[in-house]
């Protein structure tokens, strides 16, 4: 649930998936309001798994989109 006085202030989720080598297709949606019937951002693509390697999908708050770090 989101912190804050009023409770909507910003949460923070992680989740680690361990994944076989090569190329895995996902998709993360994420809901920034109390319409629980849509999601208001989402990523659907390909992201490269190597051995030895950690990828991060993460959400860049202020420009309200998703980015891949390797």
């Amino acid at each position: 649930m989101p912190g804050g006085w009023e409770k909507d202030g910003a949460s923070f989720i992680y989740e680690k998936f361990v994944l076989k080598p090569g190329s895995h297709r996902v998709l993360i949606k994420i809901r920034d309001t109390k319409d629980g019937g849509r999601f208001d951002y989402a990523f659907e693509g390909s992201i490269e798994s190597k051995a030895g390697y950690v990828t991060i999908v993460d959400f860049d708050e202020h420009n309200k989109r998703f980015f891949i770090r390797q």
